[in-house]
């Protein structure tokens, strides 16, 4: 196992070549650091069991912050980890640096996103979401939610919006954690990395 700190973003991999790239977005009130601490996720990448590189990226802290990583290229670049296929895991406020990666002007060259998580996230944007998985297939996407909240009606929305054969890859869970539990449970991640579609660790 290995981590690099790098400059908004740190890289952990279980091996020495992944097959695989992770890239995990916190959300508002923490920093790569903060997160990496009180979410343990070392742990929850562990138990996860993805043979990938994990980057946990910087997103803003607040309303007021700019999105750190709006080209998903420079931030693969700058991590050295352009490993498909690319997984997203993103928490709260970090919709915001999601929805430049997947709007219909995202760089044609842009590595594909072959599978999105939403961890109490969907403030806003549901149509550029709703766009994105009519234009990529076979992208997936998860909302995994809090019983109560603007993120739970919006994915609601989202998924009871598509086309029932694009309805095939998008899942809706209501979870009876709160908002914060929901990544620091120990339990939402590892469940995510699971069923991302990566490879396992060998073992």
């Amino acid at each position: 196992m290995r981590l690099l700190k790098g400059r908004g973003f740190w890289v952990w991999a279980p091996t020495e070549k992944p097959r695989g790239t992770v890239i995990y977005l916190h959300g508002y009130f923490d920093t790569v650091e903060t997160a990496w601490n009180k979410q343990k996720l070392e742990d929850q990448f562990v138990r996860g069991g993805r043979d990938a590189a994990h980057i946990v990226a910087a997103t803003p802290a607040g309303a007021a912050e700019k999105v750190t990583w709006p080209d998903l290229n420079d931030l693969l670049y700058h991590a050295q980890t352009p490993t498909a296929p690319i997984v997203v895991v993103a928490h709260s406020g970090a919709y915001r640096t999601v929805l430049p990666w997947v709007t219909k002007h995202a760089d044609p060259a842009q590595p594909e996103i072959s599978r999105l998580f939403l961890l109490d996230a969907l403030y806003a944007g549901t149509g550029q979401m709703r766009d994105w998985m009519l234009r990529t297939h076979p992208a997936r996407i998860e909302s995994i939610v809090a019983t109560k909240g603007p993120p739970r009606q919006n994915s609601e929305m989202l998924h009871n919006s598509l086309p029932p054969d694009v309805r095939l890859r998008s899942t809706l869970i209501v979870v009876p954690y709160s908002h914060m539990d929901i990544v620091r449970n120990g339990r939402v991640i590892p469940g995510c990395l699971q069923r991302s579609g990566l490879p396992e660790v060998a073992s």
